[in-house]
């Protein structure tokens, strides 16, 4: 939900400021007047307003073609507030874009929003009168759930449920209920927390288990019942649908085959989409035969309260460069609400992204960039950018600045981050992420940028989960996780979290600068090699602030010596011993005749420790593959606030004094007012832009 605070920035968003600080940050998210040749004056409905010349969003885009083909430059659209319900995604091809100093620009209103929307709204709602209807549902839901007919509402394409889960691809959900602005709750058993799978008779497809205290004989009526949950890990979700019920014994069988990552008694699962679960206040149902959607709103309905998402996307551009989108938002999609494939310099700034099925916003090419962003309610994560070629390492130029992401893995709850990077080159930087189930970045390919980031209360569901994550792939170096305050992430799974995780034998990576405090583990390596752990302050992380393991000699040896494994196809993928690898990354073009699979040459160096345990070293082995140098206690440091440190919750309480033994001793002091300002800002009206996190760090550098 969005607070006042937020409103009231909002409300005067024309005159924030976007100018950031660094030249990988130069480039304007806002129109510039003198770059505009043609302004378009756009709103909901065609020929409102002061002027007949007003055009909707879909003739606005034919007349940026016949601009372009006119040869005309810089064009900026003018929305005016209001939604924009859109029969179809707004789309942008080749031919529609702009040039790198006439950009074409949508720009929202100086006050109010402009909403593109791929919702419905849904009014109309009745008492339920329909007695095999009422017989459904619970006695204590009787007289509170409402119905409405989604045919009436204008709403056709129902969508389907189907399979979902961490190893599967994204793609769009099914029909959702938005109800004042936020994704209502799927009718689902038990209402919070989880059930577990109990006995699990024998059959070929390994998709049959029972549920103790199940309702199965209610559940034997639902004509879509879907159960999701962690089969079989603590890292791994998957919603599946349900072929069967056998409610006498209690058992339920799977459509097809069973979980992906097989199945373990005892693990959490969920049962949902029945209306026989229809109990609780915010739940929602869709009967599909019949088009009526069945609601328990938690206060009395007002008109337009509830819609629901019918596009897969509201914003689609496919090929386009030099395109600007400032001060729009985007809601209530089943899919990704904003998609940009291929192309270069398209920005998404300023803008509110939310309740959408998939991602909010998805973008591949180069230098892009999504600034300023407020992203929640999202079903499969919040901003996924890929870019730069693994080959070449060449870099993409994408990037994340300065957004806000929470609730940002609604339906898929494993893989699904905040924020993920693919490819080569590009960043995260400054963004606000927290109440996340799983990682909050997820980094993949070579020399990204993490820095900046301030991160919290995420791994909420989760076991063996990492805050910042990437692993199992050798060749995937030189990405730099620098000044980043992780603070408070606790996995409840069996294996726990950590702040920063580089699984299964990642290596050549840089970790510093970084403040941890109260992680379940600080820095997690497991394996690896020519990684970089310096001048990092890890306070209160249990059991220990750094880990190393031997799981390359262990458990993971087969894998290492597999060469149709992952590590090795992953190694062959690209040119590993040749240039630029092998200019690039020293360490990694003899790896095969290089004790294959042994953790070494791990460098820790400059960092400090408070309240708690330094190291976790698996074995002699973990013990001598990674070398240690000035590692600072307690006794080491003073805390310029005299408190202890395991009290701290803002960056700037970790100041140290400079009587400290720590700073005398080639420790450098931490960016905390660059890390502190990175929330502060979102508490701002107006809300200040970047440069006044980061002018302070760069003086530093």
């Amino acid at each position: 939900m969005v607070n006042s605070t937020q409103n009231r920035w909002r409300g005067r968003r024309g005159s924030t400021r976007l100018a950031l600080a660094t030249a990988l940050l130069a480039v304007a998210v806002a129109p510039r007047a003198s770059l505009a040749a043609t302004d378009i004056q756009v709103a909901p409905t065609a020929g409102t307003g002061s002027a007949a010349s007003v055009l909707t969003l879909d003739q606005a885009v034919a007349q940026i073609d016949k601009l372009a083909k006119a040869g005309t430059k810089g064009v900026t659209v003018h929305l005016a507030a209001g939604v924009y319900r859109l029969d179809t995604p707004l789309k942008l091809n080749a031919t529609q874009g702009g040039e790198p100093d006439a950009p074409v620009v949508f720009e929202g209103p100086s006050s109010g929003q402009a909403v593109l929307s791929g919702g419905r709204v849904v009014d109309g709602f009745e008492d339920v009168h329909d007695a095999a209807i009422l017989a459904r549902l619970p006695a204590a839901a009787r007289g509170h759930v409402l119905v409405a007919d989604l045919h009436r509402a204008g709403v056709s394409e129902l969508g389907h449920w189907e399979r979902q889960g961490m190893s599967l691809p994204n793609k769009p959900s099914g029909l959702e209920l938005i109800y004042r602005g936020s994704p209502a709750t799927l009718a689902r058993w038990p209402n919070t927390g989880f059930a577990h799978i109990g006995a699990m008779p024998a059959g070929p497809n390994g998709n049959r288990f029972g549920i103790a205290d199940g309702h199965f004989a209610a559940w034997a009526a639902e004509p879509e019942l879907q159960v999701s949950g962690y089969w079989s890990a603590d890292w791994a979700d998957e919603t599946i649908p349900v072929e069967s019920i056998d409610a006498g014994a209690g058992i339920l069988t799977l459509r097809g085959n069973g979980p992906l990552n097989g199945m373990k008694s005892g693990q959490r699962i969920f049962v949902e989409n029945a209306l026989s679960e229809l109990d609780s206040p915010g739940e929602w149902y869709l009967d599909r035969a019949s088009a009526r959607i069945y609601f328990w709103p938690p206060a009395p309905l007002h008109a337009g309260d509830v819609e629901v998402s019918v596009l897969d996307s509201v914003l689609d551009i496919e090929g386009a460069s030099h395109v600007r989108f400032h001060g729009v938002d985007f809601e209530s999609t089943r899919g990704d609400a904003v998609i940009v494939n291929g192309g270069s310099d398209v920005v998404v700034a300023n803008a509110r992204i939310r309740s959408a099925g998939g991602r909010g916003v998805a973008m591949t090419g180069h230098e892009h960039r999504v600034v300023d962003c407020d992203i929640y309610d999202t079903g499969q994560g919040g901003i996924a950018l890929s870019g730069g070629d693994r080959q070449t390492l060449s870099a993409g130029g994408l990037s994340a600045d300065g957004n806000r992401l929470y609730l940002y893995a609604r339906l898929v709850k494993t893989y699904r981050p905040a924020i993920q990077l693919r490819g080569v080159g590009n960043m995260a930087r400054g963004n606000l992420i927290s109440q996340g189930p799983h990682s909050a970045i997820l980094f993949y390919g070579n020399d990204h940028i993490i820095e900046f980031n301030d991160i919290s209360d995420v791994a909420r569901e989760t076991g063996d989960v990492g805050a910042i994550y990437t692993g199992t792939d050798w060749t995937a170096r030189g990405t730099e996780i620098r000044n980043n305050f992780v603070h408070d992430v606790h996995g409840p799974g069996a294996a726990g979290s950590r702040g920063i995780y580089l699984d299964d034998q990642t290596s050549g990576d840089i970790v510093s600068g970084n403040l941890l405090v109260r992680a379940d583990r600080g820095l997690f390596l497991g394996g690896g090699r020519d990684n970089v752990i310096e001048n990092n302050m890890f306070v209160d992380d249990t059991p220990a602030a750094i880990h190393l393991d031997s799981r390359g000699l262990t458990y993971q040896s087969a894998q290492v010596q597999d060469p149709h494994g992952q590590l090795r196809r992953e190694l062959t993928d690209v040119p590993f011993d040749k240039p630029p690898y092998s200019n690039r990354y020293p360490g990694l073009a003899n790896i095969l005749k290089d004790n294959l699979g042994r953790p070494q040459n791990n460098k820790a160096r400059d960092n400090i420790v408070l309240e708690g345990k330094a190291l976790d070293l698996s074995d002699a082995v973990a013990t001598s593959g990674l070398q240690v140098d000035a590692l600072f206690g307690d006794h080491d440091v003073q805390l310029a606030s005299g408190k202890p440190a395991d009290t701290g919750k803002r960056p700037l309480d970790f100041k140290l004094a400079p009587q400290s033994d720590a700073l005398a001793h080639g420790f450098q002091p931490l960016p905390l007012e660059g890390m502190e300002c990175v929330s502060a800002r979102w508490k701002a009206s107006p809300m200040p832009g970047l440069e006044r996190c980061f002018n302070l760090t760069e003086k530093q550098r």
